[in-house]
């Protein structure tokens, strides 16, 4: 899993984890007035899968950084959407922020009809695969490594370009003989639109500094999650390019949710 981060505009792509380069400096007025108050972070998954997991331990680093609390708001259901639409309704000052996926800005637009928000997944399955009732699945290695290293799942091969450092000895599905393959998860943090530029540049700069911090880097190892610090312009191009590609896919294949 790749780790990134962006503010949507009703969930419009504009990154916060790397917005230092693309928006404003905040003046040193602002910057002592943001923030003063306990920050909301909107996770689209219940507690305890890889997505929550990953959340808590940037948001404790991260309040931390930032001298106010970081709560988690779990918000599951639908496919992201419940959460993505909770974040797009919300006020623009940069107290709320969530967690946006592959899901929700790449597959979703081209799976659903109508969306609660404008883009610019994962637990009951998990249990049906461990009872038995499912024989396979692609799952995100942050919510599967506890079970593949307990021996309850066993990872036949892994969809990202590379072999993963924490599982040396599961090739990939190139490697296993579909060359070219590559569908790796990622997520970014993301805010409503309208946001000011300065609060992006703040939020931004810390999460930048949490995901490159060593304590960080060894929880994700762990984890079997990669952080990757990008731009704003690089994560929306990324998002966009992302879109295009599974929106192709989709539609090649028929695929259609209500």
């Amino acid at each position: 899993m790749m780790l990134g981060s962006s503010v949507l505009p009703r969930l419009r792509v504009r990154t916060i984890r790397a917005l230092a380069a693309a928006l404003f400096v905040p003046t040193l007025a602002f910057a002592q007035a943001f923030p003063n108050q306990s920050i909301k972070w909107i996770v689209p998954y219940p507690p305890g899968g890889g997505s929550d997991v990953v959340a808590r331990a940037v948001g404790a680093a991260l309040a931390s950084a930032l001298g106010q609390s970081v709560a988690i708001d779990n918000r599951p259901g639908a496919a992201t959407q419940i959460g993505a639409e909770a974040v797009a309704r919300a006020k623009p000052d940069g107290y709320t922020i969530g967690t946006a996926d592959s899901g929700t800005l790449a597959f979703n637009p081209s799976l659903y009809a109508k969306l609660p928000y404008d883009p610019a997944k994962e637990a009951p399955a998990v249990q049906d695969i461990l009872g038995g009732q499912i024989d396979l699945m692609f799952i995100d290695l942050a919510t599967g490594l506890q079970h593949i290293n307990a021996g309850k799942l066993r990872a036949i091969a892994v969809a990202s370009p590379a072999r993963l450092a924490i599982l040396p000895g599961v090739p990939t599905i190139a490697e296993s003989g579909v060359p070219g393959y590559e569908a790796f998860a990622w997520q970014a943090v993301v805010a409503p639109s309208g946001i000011p530029p300065e609060v992006v540049t703040r939020l931004n700069n810390e999460l930048v500094k949490v995901l490159r911090s060593d304590e960080t880097k060894k929880k994700f190892f762990d984890l079997g999650v990669e952080p990757t610090p990008t731009t704003p312009g690089e994560i929306a191009d990324y998002s966009i390019s992302e879109a295009a590609r599974w929106s192709a896919v989709i539609k090649a294949a028929g695929i259609k949710l209500e």
